[in-house]
């Protein structure tokens, strides 16, 4: 090969410069081993934890420096990346963009004009307002006049931070925070910054909830079902617990879990539950995954006592001959039973409507997540895939 293909001046350049890299990487891993030894050289298994940045820092930081350098603050995402981090990694939300709670929010423009782009920023924006005064390299901008992004741009503080400002028929200065709901502000969890931020992520259900989810995830697999009533039962249970002993309630959670069905059965379907809470009742039910959502929003009134528009939650009807899938009891006012795809697509307009005469549960607030995964799961059904 050499005397066929003579080593170029550009080709011994790249390998001087990858025994170069590997030199420092070298260097690196002896001085980071030699400041921390006990960490990097433990005497027992259990002792093993992963590189920690903080090693390599003169000073503490803070929960969300270590993230800096992938979480950047730029002058156009406005902190977009930092909130949809700690959306997705403590409150379980995707940011999925299904259908959100008031069909106007463009009216002032803050969250755009496109529905799509205002069932994700409704709750993005606020979130992101935590960080406003965190800017260049994590650092702490709040007694200065102008912001430096990590992308090299600057701007007028006060003009960068107007993005977060109330309207004048808002009781608050800034429009920052957890966003449950836009139609109900009450249900919110309002701040300023990230000490507000810790507070909420402390005392919020949903993080609580997301915790026991995450946890599951961990120890059984990052895609398998987990019926809804069941993460409610262990999240409440590690509630109690967690009130007078901390430690005892995650132990006891880890237990829980452990000694369930999901953990102990080999040859997981994804898409099927293996564990419920105490209350659960076996019988013919939708996918496990959803119907602890129509139970807790829908079946008040879609059901034999009350057949609200002639469709009926609670029975769930296998496929047939005359219909190939599975379906709900859902009648016309003569009593015959609506094919399944007019059905679902019944479910689909007045679960993503935005007239609230329309809008499903009617006059009633849905937890945007169930609301996502009603919305996925009847699209599939309906045959529109995910």
């Amino acid at each position: 090969m050499n005397k066929c293909f003579p080593p170029t001046s550009n080709s011994i350049d790249f390998v001087q410069s990858l025994q170069e890299i590997k030199s420092k990487n070298e260097i690196f891993f002896s001085r980071l081993s030699a400041f921390v030894p006990e960490t990097y050289f433990p005497r027992e298994i259990t002792a093993i934890r992963a590189l920690e940045i903080a090693d390599l820092n003169d000073k503490p930081i803070n929960q969300f420096t270590g993230l800096r350098f992938s979480l950047v603050n730029s002058s156009t995402n406005y902190n977009r990346k930092r909130a949809a981090f700690v959306l997705s990694r403590f409150f379980c939300d995707d940011l999925t963009p299904i259908g959100i709670e008031d069909g106007d929010l463009s009216a002032d423009h803050r969250h755009g004009s496109a529905p799509s782009c205002m069932a994700c920023h409704h709750r993005l924006d606020p979130m992101a307002g935590f960080f406003k005064d965190i800017g260049f390299r994590f650092e702490n901008f709040s007694q200065k006049s102008q912001m430096t992004f990590d992308d090299g741009s600057v701007l007028d503080k006060s003009k960068y931070q107007n993005a977060w400002k109330s309207s004048s028929t808002e009781n608050r200065e800034w429009n920052i925070g957890y966003v449950r709901s836009v139609k109900e502000p009450w249900r919110n969890s309002y701040g300023v910054d990230l000490h507000d931020l810790f507070e909420i992520i402390k005392t919020a259900p949903e993080v609580k909830r997301c915790l026991v989810k995450r946890l599951f995830e961990y120890m059984v697999a990052d895609n398998q079902a987990i019926d809804g009533s069941y993460l409610d039962f262990l999240t409440q249970q590690y509630i109690h617990t967690a009130q007078y002993n901390s430690s005892l309630a995650f132990k006891e959670l880890v237990a829980d879990i452990i000694l369930g069905r999901s953990f102990l059965k080999t040859d997981l379907n994804p898409q099927e539950c293996y564990d419920f809470s105490p209350e659960y009742q076996p019988g013919k039910s939708p996918p496990c995954r959803v119907n602890f959502v129509l139970q807790k929003n829908c079946a008040g009134c879609h059901q034999p006592n009350n057949l609200s528009g002639g469709l009926d939650v609670t029975r769930w009807v296998e496929s047939s001959k005359d219909e190939p899938k599975p379906h709900f009891v859902h009648v016309d006012l003569a009593g015959k039973q609506y094919p399944s795809a007019i059905s679902f697509a019944r479910f689909i307009d007045r679960l993503n409507s935005s007239d609230p005469e329309r809008r499903m549960p009617l006059k009633q607030f849905m937890d945007s997540g169930e609301r996502e995964s009603l919305f996925r799961w009847a699209n599939e059904m309906l045959g529109g895939g995910e």
